[in-house]
């Protein structure tokens, strides 16, 4: 069910929605007008390769749920750390890879890791480097179709590493958080020049300068607070970037913030403009 006037697909991730289980998860996605969910939360757990077969219905029952629905699953989101990862974090996601294939999803969400206050060093990317090209033969041997996206998190907010990025792995495909780039003090576009088409996919959220108990900003409803949704929109715009936009309403991390629900209809009229 794509959205015909904003011309992307709306989505939300399941950390904003933590508690709900599969079934509940879906009908809120339903409900709210969403074409997909980004699954990271079910029933207060993060999903990781201990309990995604207890916390998910079956393949065939969740590709039945999803198609009676028409929903998708444009991401899984992962907890492994591209700067920082290792020889196990193949192993854990070959099994969410292997998860994310039975859902029709494309891309496994990784962090990048990292401080956006002290870019990686060259030897730096070059382990990244290796690390990746051993995932690709691991996924090719497994016939694992879905692929990794990066999201720029922590020091991928930074350009100088964002360029390092691009240079060294040019076909690795980019989550960009456009609220973490404008957090960071560094223009949109900046950052829309640097990804070019590496873009897969977007979150998007707002927040107000006052310092929250995990951070120094405050989350709040889309709208009322200070991230510049119509430059981001222009911005994704000009890219030409048509993948899905996905409303990551973080109450897992942050139980301050009020109903899923409450955030999405605001979500999908800013979207929309």
């Amino acid at each position: 069910m794509f959205n015909a006037r904003a011309a992307r697909p709306l989505s939300f991730s399941t950390l904003g929605c933590p508690s709900l289980d599969w079934d509940s998860t879906l009908d809120l996605a339903q409900a709210s007008g969403m074409a997909g969910i980004e699954l990271r939360c079910l029933r207060g757990e993060t999903l990781e390769p201990t309990n995604v077969a207890d916390l998910l219905p079956r393949p065939p029952n969740a590709r039945h749920d999803l198609t009676q629905r028409q929903l998708k699953v444009p991401m899984l989101g992962t907890s492994v750390k591209l700067l920082e990862a290792t020889t196990a974090d193949i192993t854990a996601l070959q099994t969410l890879g292997a998860t994310a294939d039975a859902l029709d999803c494309p891309w496994l969400r990784v962090f990048d890791g990292g401080d956006a206050s002290t870019p990686p060093s060259a030897s730096h990317w070059a382990q990244v480097a290796a690390w990746m090209a051993d995932w690709e033969t691991q996924r090719n041997r497994a016939g694992i179709r879905t692929q990794l996206a990066v999201e720029t998190h922590d020091a991928l907010v930074h350009p100088l590493a964002l360029q390092a990025l691009r240079q060294q792995l040019p076909d690795l495909a980019v989550l960009w958080d456009l609220h973490h780039t404008w957090r960071a003090g560094v223009a949109l576009p900046d950052t829309a020049a640097l990804l070019g088409d590496a873009v897969c996919h977007v979150h998007l959220k707002d927040s107000i300068n006052k310092p929250s108990p995990r951070k120094p900003f405050t989350y709040c409803l889309p709208g009322d607070g200070k991230f510049p949704w119509a430059e981001a929109l222009t911005v994704l715009n000009q890219l030409g970037y048509r993948g899905a936009l996905s409303l990551e309403w973080e109450q897992h991390w942050h139980p301050y913030l009020p109903p899923l629900a409450e955030a999405l209809p605001r979500f999908r009229a800013l979207c929309e403009t």
